[in-house]
């Protein structure tokens, strides 16, 4: 009888341990920084997320007339915990450069991501990729934030 509760005491300590480690990726700390942009019309569209859920969007435009906007806004906690976990899957390879091949055009907007998920850290400049281009986990971390943009910052 002692034998069966110790069992008992030990799959629920280890159950315990397991949940609060699945907890611990979910409080991981993260910052994202996505950049938009076109160097010859001089318009810049910036956007960080942090771990708080704090979105700072800041957009400057020079073309047909110079103007500035800088929006903050606060994002659901299951909105930020889904960035992370789409983080976290993007975070098991290095990225690279996409759609920088010589048969690309100069005229398009360049796209820019960093990001740094507690210590791991990584960037990648993305311009006109073809959808074969991308991977998936990196797909998913623009779709995420393509989302978010349309969903707070409507301007």
């Amino acid at each position: 009888m002692k034998t069966v509760f110790i069992i008992l005491i030990a799959i629920s300590v280890f159950a315990c341990r397991k949940e609060e480690t699945d907890n611990l990726t979910l409080t991981r700390s993260i910052k994202v920084f996505y950049y938009e942009g076109s160097a010859w019309t001089g318009w810049r569209y910036e956007l960080t997320i942090d771990s708080t859920g704090l979105m700072v969007v800041h957009e400057k435009k020079y073309l047909p007339q110079e103007s500035e906007r800088k929006n903050n806004y606060m994002l659901l906690a299951e909105e930020v915990d889904s960035l992370k976990h789409d983080l976290k899957n993007l975070s098991t390879f290095r990225l690279q450069n996409y759609g920088f091949g010589p048969d690309k055009p100069t005229d398009l907007p360049t796209s820019f991501l960093k990001y740094s998920l507690n210590s791991t850290s990584d960037s990648s400049a993305i311009y006109c990729p073809k959808k074969d281009e991308i991977p998936y986990e990196l797909s998913m971390v623009l779709g995420r934030i393509k989302n978010l943009r349309m969903k707070y910052d409507i301007n």
